[in-house]
């Protein structure tokens, strides 16, 4: 329990800005600052900030921009 596969950590970790520019190009518009940056909250028993939103339908948005590229 509680024991994380060390290479798929790392596979997701290593990947995920390729993957986030990759869905902003195709269309998504995730959640930013003024500044520009990224905005990331905390999710449902997390202790710490690491998710990446898109407004409040971040799947649906996801999915919408997904069906409509392919």
């Amino acid at each position: 329990m509680f024991a994380n596969r060390r290479d798929l950590v790392e596979a997701l970790v290593t990947d995920m800005p390729f993957i986030m520019k990759w869905l902003e190009d195709l269309g998504v518009t995730f959640d930013k600052n003024p500044e520009g940056n990224y905005v990331e909250v905390s999710g449902g028993g997390a202790c710490r900030r690491r998710l990446h939103c898109a407004r409040d339908y971040t799947g649906l948005e996801i999915l919408r921009i997904l069906r409509k590229k392919f």
